[in-house]
């Protein structure tokens, strides 16, 4: 909402794949901006909003084949980003470049509960950074959101000291 929606359209989607345009890495208001910088890690946050923007358009898909078929629609389910692997970042700041970005999401794997997707950020034919991350997709009742606090649990209990290397974050995808 507001500011934080970073990306500006759609360009092409299937059930496997998005690609997605952004200028809001050179606007001052952007609020992952720190001081006048806009530091390349964000990217991450640009890959995610993709990666969300997919789902609810498989979800969205699936839905309306559901209804064509007089079939039970699935509930909405809301996605956590879980994990980030081999994220590869070559630059330092995102703000410094002067042409759009260029998101890309490539769900490569996953079952019902996670989803598991390639991303990369480019601008003018350059790659600025790619990775991997995992989605869990959990429905918003109370259930699912215990579910959530159980698998946080159990990662701070196996990873201890290691927490930081091996669980970054979890954002909540809207």
């Amino acid at each position: 909402q507001g500011n934080m929606c970073l990306l500006d359209e759609v360009l092409d989607w299937n059930p496997s794949q998005l690609r997605c345009r952004s200028r809001a890495h050179r606007l001052l208001t952007n609020p992952l901006r720190l001081g006048h910088q806009l530091s390349a890690v964000c990217g991450i946050e640009f890959a995610a909003q993709a990666m969300a923007v997919h789902g609810a358009l498989v979800q969205d898909e699936l839905a309306h084949s559901a209804l064509d078929n007089s079939e039970e629609i699935a509930e909405p389910r809301h996605g956590y980003l879980m994990s980030l692997r081999q994220v590869n970042i070559h630059t330092l700041r995102l703000d410094d470049i002067s042409g759009d970005l260029e998101i890309f999401v490539e769900r490569i794997g996953g079952d019902g509960v996670t989803v598991i997707y390639e991303f990369r950020v480019d601008a003018q034919a350059h790659q600025l950074l790619s990775g991997r991350a995992a989605v869990g997709c959990f429905s918003p009742t109370a259930e699912g959101l215990n579910l959530i606090q159980h698998l946080l649990l159990i990662k701070l209990s196996n990873n201890g000291e290691n927490f930081g290397e091996r669980f970054l974050f979890i954002v909540k995808f809207y």
